[in-house]
């Protein structure tokens, strides 16, 4: 028994809206600290009483350092956290979705309980034991190659097995690069992901990745089919 009360199309899209609501929450948290952290070094410069060119060679300096923070280092740590939360999410949800289809076509196939391709194994159940097609899939499975490379590889792709998809899909898909060694930044160390050959997302392909769930999961609850609102059966 997963849950006694059926209102897994609603929980399913909760959830994607919570991750959504949670996304937007901390990238403008972080426009905030980049804001604090600048006036707070500005003062602190400032304290110094520095004649006017050293004031703004350590202002230089600081600002550099900022820059590498908050444009760079912590929102792309982030968004790899967020996209690796979302396939979190989609995989939980799909588990629940295949019960959801199991109770309510009458299927006697049990479940899968992956533990590796879980995307392949819940759509192999999806489509050929609950015989439901038309589905996004592939819009989740290139997630999953995304989260896949920041999870197993730090998001480097140099090397990588999916270096080739990933490299077309960076070329099309809005918000999402391969940093090839571009980035102005002069300090002698570079923060971690701008090493070259390295997955760089914006918020853009965020919101792209949150709505394409979205749109997936809407219509897989049609499909099934469950209704707005379902009680039934526990499963």
């Amino acid at each position: 028994m997963r849950i006694q009360i059926s209102f897994t199309r609603e929980l399913t899209l909760a959830a994607i809206s919570g991750a959504a609501e949670y996304f937007e929450i901390i990238e403008s948290q972080l426009g905030s600290a980049k804001s604090s952290e600048k006036s707070r070094i500005q003062k602190m410069v400032k304290s110094w009483k520095l004649n006017a060119e050293d004031e703004y060679a350590e202002w230089s300096i600081a600002m550099k350092e900022h820059q590498a923070t908050f444009d760079m280092l912590l929102p792309n740590y982030f968004r790899y956290s967020f996209i690796a939360l979302l396939l979190l999410i989609v995989e939980n949800k799909l588990a629940d979705l295949c019960y959801a289809a199991k109770a309510v076509r009458k299927l006697d196939s049990e479940v899968p309980q992956p533990r590796r391709d879980v995307i392949k194994e819940y759509k192999s159940y999806i489509s050929d034991k609950a015989h439901i097609s038309g589905l996004n899939w592939d819009a989740l499975q290139e997630l999953g190659k995304v989260r896949n490379c920041i999870v197993h590889a730090s998001g480097k792709i140099k090397g990588y097995r999916d270096k080739s998809f990933l490299t077309q899909l960076a070329r099309k898909r809005a918000g999402l690069h391969i940093n090839e060694g571009l980035w102005d930044y002069e300090g002698d160390l570079q923060p971690l992901f701008l090493e070259n050959h390295i997955l760089v997302i914006e918020p853009e392909y965020c919101r792209y990745a949150v709505g394409t769930i979205k749109a997936f999961f809407e219509d897989i609850c049609d499909k099934i089919p469950l209704p707005k609102l379902v009680i039934g059966n526990e499963y």
